[in-house]
């Protein structure tokens, strides 16, 4: 009992935190319930709508979230997601080299946590149970070209099969290295910098700050943390789902007792002939029954409701008990199983990878980390777009796209999750850590997991194992007889005979020792003949005997004399393997093998673990590899629900416990809802679908945050390093001020008067030597030409969709103007808070406030001085706060 009212204690949250809390819309019963009221209402009303309307009309929501996923959002944004992480790492980088010895909390603090645990904690975290769905399947995918043979040899008219092994581990790595986890460290450093730095709550909309100031208080910092809860939640149902996946499968091969394609614990009876009939997409005929767990939707279900649970008590015991404990626990017990496979396959070989992969991924990095299938977009060559051959963009799609998608929408999750874990670290510190070594690892775990995958894939292409299996016979090679394999030429004809001695015996020759005597060459006149000792291969086949001595060479020779010691060798040196006696070349294909390329994902992994000893042995490896999935499916579950209780309670550092149970569970419905959403589908994979849909559509919108997010990073090093003063100026007045609505309207219908105001105001404009009236006059009538003009164009795309695009120009001319106007007015006020990008951005997108933000400071006083204003917290006041965008 002590225990539990331990667990379930409720911390009240330090003064500071309280005080920024208290900022915001904010609703508290001690110990039971502290929440923002937007933020809470918003975020859950949206999630249990959907949750609904996927159980509802599941087949009109898996239709809506595939047109935009698949369609809309690649179509449009491939360039955006591309280059957003390319972007974001420069500045990364950045942060590192020019500001690396700036800490994530006072100068005197240090780590919380030690390195190991540390890093055991972020990285499962930040990896979840996809490191294990994809583990061998997506090497082996890219291997096979599957969805575009992009890095194919054949495809690219150079190279080999070598090279296209190397290329699918190195595209591997791309997907989980550097660029998977920069917007986690970008808002993890971030967060710790105003965290522990500035002591502000750890909630994604204090990250904001630099860039909007007080307004992170009002309606804007609620919609950043709704957004925020939204999107950590569909991202980590996409794992919940990916683990839901593997787990069912590992148990009904578990239930069936699967090992090499057999079914040993299945009855023997007529009416299990299809044990797997109430299976996703089957049906069990007249007579037919089920045998043991399903593949179904509903025993996913089923598997997320108790992962759930478990995943409830771990996010109730907290980060210090639950999740500390279990991601130590399941981090070596992975690391265990990866050396296990790695010592049981070809362990030279998978070293010999993590070199050379490492290498190709370095030097691949920055041509395949801006790559977008441009051309290939145009699809194949029927399309009637200049696509050519028969792929089209479907690979960076189905791969790139998602896992930015999904990686993006791990952002604010797992970004304030490593923050929190992270205080008393050096920037350069966090940042390689989280960046570089999460890398290093994802290297090694792909090098053992990628490299056996293939290899394995590469053996049953070459023996004729996956000719049997594409065409409807098993696709595994203990299903057929040595017999069937002789037949079937299942196997290799190699030169000689293989050394049973060395890997089972396969991948060396047997080798005999041969002693003989040797002349001396023609041009080595005055050497003696020697005996020589030599091993040679076993040749098999009727194939040519390399101990046969022709004893008339040695007529005339330096050997000649030897001719009988010869003789007397002849009996067991040469002469050993006559072409009569020889055994046949052929070598069976080994059994264990399996055709992966003809297997579903989520089997992969098992095939490949199964494939290492007999069933025993098999059947633990599985049951072990069940436990580590569900320790890192638990690990992703609390972790998210702890962090979106914080984000849903104004930055509360230990919500009540209820809080966190109904996040739990709410993530949860999420999941189920997602799967569910594909039960309809005849395809076995709608399920997989949904849930990387959900990752793809809500990663786009926090795109964008994560842009804003670097942003502030940026600011928030210079700030703390002093290059940049904290209290500089700022215009009198915040862009998107509602108390300007007046002329926010004016604005929209006359924006060419306040321009043309504003190019009187600056000066040094053309036709500024002609007079205020005249330069006013001008300029006003060619804004309004040009902004008249973009809404006439568009008005006409009613006649002619091309008058729209002449409109967009016009308009895009416009606001460019806009943002001139905005940057010229920075400079004539001395307002350093701002650049020209931002100015361009506001002038493109937000004109109309942008224009009433520049009338607003007509009437500010211009000095070359900075603001006195506190902008560290400080009571509510009903004078505006400065407002820094």
């Amino acid at each position: 009992m002590a225990a539990m009212a331990s667990i379930c204690k409720y911390e009240e949250a330090p003064p500071e935190t309280e005080a920024h809390m208290r900022k915001c819309w904010h609703f508290e019963m001690k110990g039971v319930v502290v929440i923002n009221p937007l933020v809470f209402i918003s975020s859950t009303i949206f999630l249990w709508v959907f949750v609904i309307l996927c159980c509802v009309e599941p087949d009109y929501m898996k239709f809506a979230m595939d047109e935009v996923a698949w369609g809309w959002i690649p179509e449009v944004w491939t360039w955006f997601y591309i280059v957003s992480q390319d972007i974001w790492v420069i500045v990364l980088i950045w942060a590192m080299v020019q500001h690396g010895k700036l800490k994530l909390g006072k100068d005197d603090d240090e780590p919380e946590f030690s390195t190991a645990t540390w890093f055991s904690m972020l990285f499962c975290c930040g990896v979840a149970t996809g490191l294990f769905y994809y583990a061998v399947a997506e090497p082996m995918w890219h291997f096979k070209g599957w969805g575009s043979p992009r890095f194919l040899s054949t495809v690219k008219g150079y190279g080999n099969v070598d090279e296209d092994a190397t290329h699918a581990l190195m595209v591997s790595v791309f997907h989980w290295g550097v660029h998977g986890w920069i917007p986690y460290v970008v808002m993890g450093a971030t967060l710790g910098i105003m965290t522990y730095r500035r002591g502000y709550p750890m909630t994604v909309r204090y990250a904001f700050y630099p860039l909007i100031g007080d307004n992170v208080y009002g309606w804007m910092g609620d919609a950043v943390d709704s957004l925020s809860i939204v999107t950590s939640i569909a991202g980590v149902c996409t794992s919940l789902g990916l683990g839901a996946m593997s787990i069912n499968a590992g148990l009904q091969r578990l239930s069936w007792g699967t090992h090499h394609g057999e079914n040993f614990a299945i009855p023997d009876e007529a009416k299990y002939s299809v044990p797997g009939c109430g299976g996703q997409g089957y049906s069990c005929d007249d007579g037919q029954e089920s045998f043991g767990i399903q593949r179904n939707t509903t025993t996913m279900i089923l598997i997320i409701l108790i992962i759930t649970c478990l995943s409830t008590v771990s996010v109730v015991m907290g980060l210090g008990s639950g999740i500390k404990f279990l991601s130590q626990c399941v981090f070596a017990m992975g690391t265990f199983l990866m050396l296990v496979v790695a010592l049981n396959g070809e362990t030279y070989l998978i070293l010999d990878n993590i070199v050379q992969v490492t290498g190709y991924y370095l030097w691949y990095i920055v041509k395949i980390g801006f790559h977008c299938d441009a051309w290939e977009r145009l699809g194949t060559k029927d399309m009637g777009l200049g696509g050519s051959g028969t792929s089209g963009n479907t690979w960076i799609i189905d791969w790139t796209i998602f896992y930015w998608g999904w990686w993006i929408s791990w952002g604010p999750f797992v970004g304030t999750f490593i923050a929190r874990i992270s205080k008393g670290r050096t920037l350069r510190v966090f940042i390689m850590s989280t960046l570089f070594v999460p890398t290093l690892y994802s290297i090694v775990w792909f090098c053992v997991w990628g490299t056996e995958g293939i290899r394995m894939q590469r053996m049953a292409d070459s023996a004729g194992l996956c000719t049997q299996a594409y065409a409807g016979g098993s696709a595994w090679a203990d299903q057929y007889s040595l017999a069937d394999k002789q037949n079937l030429n299942m196997g290799w004809t190699p030169s000689c005979v293989l050394d049973d001695a060395y890997h089972g015996g396969y991948g060396r020759c047997k080798r005999a020792k041969f002693t003989r005597y040797v002349d001396p060459s023609k041009d080595e006149k005055g050497k003696q003949c020697v005996k020589h000792t030599s091993w040679v291969d076993v040749p098999c086949g009727g194939g040519l005997d390399p101990t046969a001595i022709n004893m008339t060479k040695y007529d005339g020779t330096e050997c000649a004399k030897y001719m009988t010691e010869i003789n007397e060798l002849a009996a067991d040196n040469y002469d050993q393997f006559p072409t009569t006696d020889q055994s046949d070349c052929f070598v069976p294909l080994q059994d264990g093998t399996v055709c992966l390329y003809n297997q579903a994902t989520a089997d992969i992994l098992f095939d490949q673990i199964s494939s290492y000893g007999p069933r025993g042995y098999s059947d633990m490896l599985c049951a072990l590899t069940l436990i580590i999935l569900t320790f890192y499916f638990v690990t992703s579950s609390d972790s998210g629900s702890f962090v979106v209780d914080i984000l849903s309670s104004n930055g509360h550092p230990d919500p009540p416990v209820f809080q966190r149970v109904f996040w739990s569970f709410t993530e949860g419905a999420t999941a189920i809802a997602l799967l569910y959403s594909g039960n309809n589908h005849p395809s076995a994979d709608a399920a997989l679908k949904a849930l990387q849909a959900a990752s793809i559509i809500t990663g786009l919108p926090y795109t964008f945050v994560m842009f804003w997010c670097s942003q502030s990073l940026v600011i928030l090093c210079q700030e703390e390093n002093g290059g940049l003063d904290p209290n500089r100026k700022a215009f009198s007045t915040f862009i998107f001020n509602m108390k300007n609505l007046v002329l926010h309207l004016k604005n929209t219908a006359l924006p060419g008067v306040t321009m043309g105001r504003a190019v009187v105001h600056v000066g040094k404009w053309p036709f500024a030597g002609l007079g205020p009236g005249v330069t006013f006059g001008l300029w006003t009538g060619a804004f309004s030409l040009l902004y008249y003009t973009a809404i006439i164009f568009t008005i006409c795309t009613a006649a002619l969709y091309q008058w729209a695009l002449i409109g967009c120009t016009f308009y895009i001319g416009f606001g460019t103007f806009v943002g001139l106007l905005r940057n010229h007015m920075r400079v004539k006020h001395f307002i350093e808070h701002g650049d020209i990008a931002t100015d361009l951005l506001c002038g493109i997108f937000a004109p109309m406030f942008t224009l009433s933000q520049i009338e607003a400071q007509f009437t500010e006083p211009i000095e070359n001085t900075k603001k006195n204003d506190d902008l560290a917290p400080q009571e509510e006041s009903n004078e505006e706060q400065p407002a820094q965008i």
